[in-house]
């Protein structure tokens, strides 16, 4: 899974397929419906034969892009059907595919026994969790068109957080690419528990200040372990709200 963030928090898990932090919600309730990017049946179950959830969007769809930040803003992620073709899907994700694909066989060369966790880890490759390997890539490598049609979402879900503290009040800032790369599964890892990506920076809930893109190298079925959400989960993962608690 290609990640791409773009400086929100969501309560995710990735059930064989991908990494991330840790925390888990004490509390969630049990009705709370959780998403999977693969799991049609199930949404078809939820939604009725036709319908689709709220939160897919089509990319063909004149005005995708706040249909996007809506859907973000409300239900803390989107997905966005047929945004790149075959084509272009290849061409975003084979220079991370190629250089994750070095870096494991140098791995293998080597016989490198990676701990888990950043500093446990090389510049080019860590474990994120147990059979789960994040090889960062520099933006540079990527086509910019591409990146662009992404960033165009990018700009409208996080304008309302452009500003940040000063003496004076808030002053404009700007938008900035804080991380990417490849997280590659090893085949029969384990699942995740539920976690946020990223921690909250404040109390009270505020516009979002990152946004992390997630873009599949490859088709994920369900039998895989694709990345599962919570809709409305970045709302009820604040850490710093009085009365919160987690496990």
């Amino acid at each position: 899974t290609l990640t791409l963030s773009m400086r929100q928090t969501q309560w995710l898990r990735r059930a064989r397929q991908s990494a991330s932090t840790f925390c888990r919600l004490r509390h969630l309730r049990p009705e709370t419906p959780v998403f999977s990017h693969s799991s049609l049946c199930a949404q078809k179950r939820l939604f009725g034969q036709e319908a689709q959830p709220p939160w897919i969007i089509l990319a063909e769809e004149a005005n995708h892009q706040d249909l996007a930040a809506e859907s973000i803003a409300k239900h803390g992620f989107v997905i966005l059907k047929d945004f790149f073709d075959a084509d272009e899907l290849k061409t975003l994700t084979e220079p991370a595919t190629s250089k994750a694909k070095e870096v494991m066989g140098m791995l293998q060369t080597k016989r490198v026994s990676l701990g888990i966790g950043s500093r446990a880890g090389f510049r080019e490759v860590c474990l994120r969790s147990p059979g789960r390997y994040d090889v960062p890539c520099e933006f540079e490598e990527f086509p910019s068109q591409l990146l662009e049609r992404i960033e165009g979402i990018a700009s409208k879900v996080l304008a309302e957080g452009t500003s940040k503290a000063s003496d004076d009040g808030l002053e404009p800032r700007g938008l900035g690419r804080a991380f990417a790369g490849l997280v590659r599964a090893q085949p029969r890892s384990e699942a995740q528990i539920w976690h946020a990506d990223s921690p909250h920076s404040f109390p009270e809930h505020r516009a979002p200040h990152l946004l992390n893109v997630l873009v599949p190298s490859e088709t994920v079925t369900r039998e895989m372990g694709p990345t599962e959400l919570v809709p409305g989960s970045h709302l009820l993962t604040n850490h710093l709200k009085d009365g919160a608690a987690f496990g």
